[in-house]
């Protein structure tokens, strides 16, 4: 989109969709990258943040289900890519599928991220050269829905 600052991308398991977070605010812009598709090479959808600066890294958990973003302002944020919570009714949206529905604020901050082969866990690194043992951490979801809950610095 006009205005965009294109920063990390990750692609879901399926290979249907590619993930770009916009270095420079808020935004992760959906391209479609099925060959096979309508829509193949095109963006079909920009997910918002509530993030207060640009975003840094991005990552689809390992199920594919959650899709992660850190960003400046210190946060990690986790949105709903659940192909299963896709609302089938029009203006009905009760799994916010393809929304924000999490954000956790890190202590030192959150620059890089990965998946984990556990779903539920993401990590993390701050990137600062000071905090050394602390610039390592584990996310850790406890509910499916309202993500984000707990973290740990190890």
């Amino acid at each position: 989109p006009s205005g965009a600052s294109p920063g990390a991308i990750s692609i879901d398991p399926w290979d249907n969709y590619a993930y770009v977070a916009d270095s420079g605010r808020g935004s992760i812009y959906v391209l479609d990258v099925n060959p096979d598709s309508p829509s193949y090479n095109e963006v079909v959808r920009t997910i918002s943040v509530n993030a207060t600066s640009g975003l840094r890294q991005i990552a689809v958990s390992s199920d594919g289900r959650k899709l992660f973003a850190t960003a400046a302002d210190g946060y990690i944020y986790a949105v709903n890519i659940d192909p299963e919570d896709k609302p089938t009714v029009p203006n009905s949206n009760p799994r916010k599928w393809g929304e924000q529905i999490g954000k956790v604020l890190t202590t030192t901050g959150a620059w890089g991220l990965a998946a984990t082969p556990d779903p539920l866990k993401m990590v993390f690194t701050n990137g600062n050269p000071n905090t050394d043992g602390s610039g390592f951490g584990v996310l850790t979801e406890f509910d499916s829905y309202n993500c984000l809950h707990e973290f740990n610095a190890d």
